[in-house]
């Protein structure tokens, strides 16, 4: 029997809030405020102010995450305006900027957010 050991770290719920305000005000050099909401057992995603991005600023962040065309799809939901919602996903690739590993997945808790390396990234 053969042990997959896989690094993970949980943030709290005001402790992410406060990393996405930071990593996205820094980004973009304007002040950001953000909501992280859970939405049931494992999902949750994030709620910008509304005008809070430009459609260039938009795609900027989808570039710097290495947007796939799935999280594209799914932060596109209002067509020609600049995304108010950024889906779990997304939002997990962007706390993947300031990990020590590459989140491969994550997952809600009562207390925040467990944040998961992809199998194989474990040093």
């Amino acid at each position: 029997m053969s042990m997959i050991i896989q690094q993970a770290t949980h943030i709290g719920w005001d402790e992410l809030a406060d990393l996405f305000d930071r990593l996205l005000s820094n980004e973009f050099n304007k002040e950001i405020d953000t909501e992280v909401v859970r939405e049931d057992y494992y999902d949750w995603h994030v709620c910008l102010s509304e005008g809070s991005l430009t459609n260039d600023e938009q795609e900027q962040l989808f570039l710097l995450t290495d947007a796939d065309d799935m999280d594209r799809e799914a932060n596109c939901v209002y067509g020609d305006y600049p995304i108010v919602e950024i889906a779990q996903g997304l939002a997990r690739k962007i706390i993947s900027l300031s990990l020590p590993f590459a989140a491969g997945t994550s997952h809600a808790d009562d207390h925040g957010v467990w944040f998961i390396a992809s199998e194989g990234e474990c040093q």
